[in-house]
């Protein structure tokens, strides 16, 4: 057997947590197993449900699976390095989803849930779920989905027009294994739950989708009409993301009257491309936030159906004017025409109206805000309460079934 390389780090708390802690009616503690943590949408998603449990009493344990050390989230409390090997040679299995997860994964976790008391464990994505196999049964175990990977690999590829595409291929069989390990499955929008309980029968299910804090930006205002303003796009270098800008700006011509801003990973992409005069590419940003303050207006024309799309979630939190197709707003009760283009070639039709009437942005603002707010009634006020609620029912359930074995 291979031996089994693990660290630890372990953070301080903050004041607020501290006081958090102090008059919680007890100690509770989740563990979280996950790949490498990134600060793109996927891991301010996993951040958004990390600090969420933080606020209701809950430490934060990691176990970070992957080949070298990276980086960790400011939410978590305390984090295990276990080292994956290159090769995947000690894989439970040599299908997916489990040709991911090692023998010595498995192990730790196993020991680590029987030597520390935990409320509850998650694995972060279906490709991790072998790792829940050794851990206790009256533990409440889970699994964050963020999408559905049934012939993911697949879809993508035709998407492209092209016969393969990058990704890890994976059946419905194969998921519906996977997801069976967990007591619970998180969904990120009601259409992937869907999918879950009526295509791979799973039992329990529920919708958890990203919602962040609203904390709109002022509105960059445009000195006189016809001025050339702002749109912005950023993203990580994910194959969507690529396909969805290079598609808006192949759309574009010669006498836009906007600027294209694009930030991000996506970047790397694009460097070696022949690009028209109206785009910037500004790289890696450091902020969500400082990238949105440069821009009258935000863009979304993926045209890829998977799960949420974490950017336009958080273009409306901060109450940026949005343009975007239909499938980028999949999982929102979107109503607004900006917010169900047909194409990226119709955002750019869409982005050009407003340029010429820079007075829209504001009537663009709003319609932002009311969709945010749809969103935040429909899900926020109870997501919290019907998450901890239902990992308390399935661990008294447990508890009882133990009881009478």
């Amino acid at each position: 057997m291979m031996a089994l390389r693990v660290s630890v780090r372990v953070r301080r708390f903050t004041s607020w947590r501290w006081l958090v802690l102090l008059f919680s009616s007890h100690s509770r503690r989740v563990l979280l197993v996950t790949r490498e943590y990134t600060q793109d949408g996927a891991g301010r998603y996993l951040d958004s449900i990390c600090q969420m449990l933080q606020r209701h009493g809950y430490e934060i344990h990691v176990v970070q699976y992957m080949s070298q050390r990276g980086q960790i989230s400011r939410f978590w409390d305390k984090e295990f390095y276990v080292k994956r090997p290159s090769s995947g040679s000690d894989a439970i299995a040599s299908e997916p989803p489990d040709s991911y997860v090692g023998a010595g994964l498995q192990e730790f976790v196993g020991s680590l849930t029987r030597r520390m008391q935990f409320d509850m464990v998650l694995a972060n994505y279906v490709f991790l779920s072998g790792a829940l196999a050794g851990v206790p049964p009256a533990i409440p175990r889970l699994i964050i989905t963020y999408d559905v990977f049934t012939d993911h690999k697949q879809r993508l590829a035709r998407s492209r027009g092209e016969s393969a595409a990058p990704g890890v291929p994976l059946n419905a069989r194969q998921e519906a294994m996977g997801l069976s390990r967990a007591d619970l499955v998180i969904a990120i929008t009601d259409d992937d739950r869907r999918y879950f309980v009526e295509q791979l029968k799973q039992s329990r299910v529920m919708t958890l989708p990203f919602i962040p804090a609203f904390r709109p930006l002022p509105l960059r205002s445009t000195a006189r009409k016809n001025a050339v303003i702002n749109v912005g796009f950023i993203g990580s270098s994910n194959r969507p993301n690529v396909d969805a800008v290079m598609a808006f700006i192949n759309a574009c011509d010669e006498h836009v009257g906007f600027s294209l801003l694009v930030g991000g990973k996506v970047c790397d992409s694009l460097r070696s491309m022949v690009l028209p005069g109206c785009v910037q590419l500004l790289g890696r940003q450091l902020s969500v936030k400082e990238f949105y303050k440069q821009c009258h207006l935000i863009i979304n024309p993926d045209m890829f159906h998977s799960g949420q799309k974490v950017k336009t979630v958080e273009a409306l939190a901060y109450g940026m004017p949005l343009i975007c197709t239909a499938t980028a707003a999949s999982g929102l009760p979107a109503i607004s025409r900006y917010h169900q283009a047909e194409s990226a070639e119709a955002c750019v039709q869409l982005v050009k109206g407003v340029a010429g009437e820079p007075n829209c942005l504001h009537a663009l603002r709003q319609e932002s805000i009311c969709l945010y707010r749809r969103l935040h009634e429909q899900y926020h006020e109870r997501i919290a309460g019907d998450l901890i609620g239902t990992v308390d029912a399935i661990r008294a359930l447990k508890s009882n079934q133990n009881r009478f074995n």
